[in-house]
């Protein structure tokens, strides 16, 4: 399987809620640098998978199954792939209130 098909099926997993896929890719030793931006409540560094699994509970709590990311793009160049895509979601207690509770 190429680079770009195991990502591919990895965002499918994301967008479904499940970041697993993301974290078997990962170095143990990885660091995630989020930036902040309107989908992202907590930025920063993150170190080791424990941090970037936390991260990830993060964005999920705040904005369950509605945070998606579409791929619009991906490169691929030798073992790496450039991603450029879209994120968008909405807030728990906004799509709470839009069906009534």
């Amino acid at each position: 399987m190429s680079h770009v098909e195991t990502l591919r099926e990895a965002w499918e997993a994301f967008n479904a809620g499940d970041p697993a896929p993301f974290l078997d890719l990962y170095d143990p030793d990885i660091v995630l640098r989020a930036e902040a931006g309107p989908t992202l409540l907590e930025s920063g560094s993150f170190f080791g998978a424990a941090d970037v699994r936390h991260w990830f509970e993060q964005v999920f709590a705040a904005w369950g199954k509605s945070y998606r990311f579409t791929v619009e793009e991906m490169i691929e160049v030798g073992d790496s792939v450039v991603v450029i895509g879209r994120s968008q979601a909405t807030g728990r207690e906004a799509a709470l209130a839009a069906v009534g509770r």
